[in-house]
């Protein structure tokens, strides 16, 4: 059986798709707005975009914010006009950790959560300082919630962050980054601090 198209059947295609005005606006508009109109990378991005927006909510959000305000709300720490200076650098922060989310999605095609890495190695922007700013925006984060409610638990909390960070780097990130990205990956870490 011949599976190509007749010139009827074609002629009927170019009709429906360049003359749609038969149908009323309604139909036309619920038809555009279906998510299979839309192109594959739209759809890669969206999911992508959902994905790390449920990645930063849970992992760092959960690290970097809840965490620390739940200990500091339930400790008496110092107060004076310098805990202020707490806000600004949770501010610089969120802001390190946001472009480093937005350019593993856009550069990297993944997330920054192991067990949906991205497909490609993130060199750029603040990645080509240090090969880790997504951590020294969260501890910068930690270092303000240090300042703003300048209590013993929230600083133990940061100080025990720094270094499950630096061990998790050292002992299980780096070694799944050689394997899966190789020599580009042992060039990178030759040319960029793991740290600054």
């Amino acid at each position: 059986m011949d599976t190509q198209p007749t010139d009827l059947s074609v002629g009927v295609l170019r009709t429906l798709d360049t003359q749609p005005t038969d149908l009323p606006v309604g139909v036309l508009r619920t038809l555009d707005t279906q998510p299979t109109d839309l192109p594959v990378d739209k759809m890669t991005t969206m999911k992508l975009l959902l994905k790390n927006l449920l990645f930063t909510l849970l992992i760092p959000g959960t690290v970097g914010v809840y965490l620390p305000l739940w200990l500091g709300r339930r400790s008496d720490g110092l107060h004076g006009w310098w805990t202020w200076l707490g806000l600004p650098l949770i501010g610089l922060g969120l802001t390190i950790l946001l472009i480093c989310i937005w350019d593993f999605m856009t550069k990297g095609e993944g997330t920054p959560f192991p067990l949906d890495p991205p497909k490609k190695l993130v060199t750029a922007q603040l990645y080509s300082y240090s090969r880790n700013p997504m951590y020294l925006g969260i501890m910068t984060m930690l270092a303000g919630w240090s300042v703003w409610y300048a209590s013993i638990p929230v600083i133990a909390y940061s100080m025990a962050i720094v270094l499950i960070f630096n061990l998790f780097v050292r002992i299980i990130e780096e070694p799944l980054l050689e394997k899966q990205f190789g020599q580009a990956y042992e060039e990178y870490c030759r040319k960029v601090p793991r740290w600054l």
